[in-house]
């Protein structure tokens, strides 16, 4: 993790009080969208609302 990352991370964690556990989930989830829109040629994304994302795929990144 670079260093400003780093500080966003525990920005974030302090400002939003979001679990260490689900801010990874949401850590990883980022990148491999990010990998595979480099690998596709995609330029622009978006992920639906969480509850919506929770029932598509089993998990919610963070707490209810």
């Amino acid at each position: 993790m670079r260093a400003s990352q780093a500080g966003r991370h525990q920005e974030v964690r302090f400002n939003y009080r979001i679990p260490d556990e689900a801010l990874l989930k949401m850590a990883k989830l980022g990148a491999v969208i990010d990998g595979w829109m480099k690998q596709t040629n995609v330029t622009i994304s978006a992920v639906q609302c969480w509850t919506s994302f929770e029932s598509s795929s089993a998990w919610c990144p963070a707490p209810s």
